[in-house]
């Protein structure tokens, strides 16, 4: 018993846990309509489903990762999207799925008919412009938005003022490449899965909406975790060198190791990963971009080792 106490001493000691939390950067709502031209950028709700009357309404949602500063050799573990349900008629499922262009938020705001959006201003989303324009709009190459077909993560939404999640490993994922890759990060469309069956909309409120506060509010919850005191894991003795370098890696082991090297970025993405096959290997880095970077030893007696990396 005291072994495994003075364990669990130690791995708490050695890992630090850290949660962020986001609120969104933009929200808005594609309105099927006839003209296309409907939207509800700083409107109190978003909506996701089908009307009563069968017309589509897809929800977009886009976090400022930017915001999120994580320690160094700090890795993300998990993630959330929360929204709170202001209105609900039917049990329905909605998935998040990656946004693939870049979309708007403009001034229109509804004070009534939600569900029905209002005209867009300049720079709204709407069912066919990504960037609506009086001039020069920027459409969708698909009407209704372009998007990931596969989902990131599903929910069933099922009643009125309550809070629903979503999470999965790949909602994971989508954090950590919109992380080390900021250019790709144009948010999630919200959709029904089913979007064959009239009277599913869902009403979700906005980051605008204040009748509740910031706890209805929708937010990403970033899970994550460091290495206490930001220390370096080693158990394998090995030096990387030029450090900081430019366009290669050099890896010298002390020892004959047998197992795999992982490159990562610093929200715990593996970039590559190399099999050891000599006490000397050399990384290719020349299309990394300037960081700092994580080089871990996974041997194959189950034992890691970690030193950073910097690109100049």
């Amino acid at each position: 018993m005291n072994r495994i106490l003075l364990f669990a001493l130690i791995l708490s000691a050695s890992l630090q846990a850290q949660v962020d939390t986001l609120m969104p950067a933009q929200d808005n709502t594609l309105y099927e309509s006839a003209s296309g031209n409907l939207s509800n950028g700083a409107g109190p709700f978003f909506f996701s489903g089908v009307t009563n009357q069968g017309q589509l309404r897809r929800g977009l949602i886009h976090f400022d990762l930017q915001g999120l500063a994580l320690p160094m050799g700090g890795v993300i573990d998990s993630v959330q999207v929360k929204l709170w349900c202001d209105k609900n008629s039917s049990v329905v499922d909605l998935s998040l799925h990656r946004a693939d262009q870049l979309w708007g938020e403009g001034s229109s705001a509804t004070s009534t008919q939600h569900g029905k959006g209002t005209a867009a201003t300049n720079g709204d989303a709407t069912w066919t412009d990504a960037i609506f324009g009086a001039t020069v709009p920027a459409p969708w190459n698909n009407p209704g938005g372009d998007f990931s077909i596969s989902a990131s993560a599903t929910t069933t939404v099922a009643a009125n003022n309550a809070s629903y999640t979503w999470s999965s490993a790949q909602l994971t994922s989508d954090v950590q490449d919109m992380m080390a890759n900021p250019s790709t990060n144009f948010g999630w469309l919200i959709k029904a899965d089913d979007e064959s069956t009239a009277g599913s909309a869902k009403r979700f409120n906005t980051k605008e909406n204040n009748n509740s506060g910031a706890a209805h509010a929708p937010m990403l919850i970033v899970y994550s975790s460091v290495n206490f005191g930001n220390e370096e894991i080693t158990t394998t003795d090995f030096e990387i060198y030029p450090n900081p370098g430019r366009d290669q890696i050099h890896i010298q082991f002390e020892r004959w190791t047998e197992g795999e090297i992982e490159l990562l970025d610093l929200t715990g993405k593996i970039l590559s990963t190399t099999a050891i096959n000599d006490l000397r290997m050399i990384l290719p880095a020349s299309d990394l971009p300037s960081g700092i970077y994580l080089l871990r030893i996974r041997e194959r007696n189950g034992q890691m080792s970690s030193k950073r990396w910097m690109k100049h």
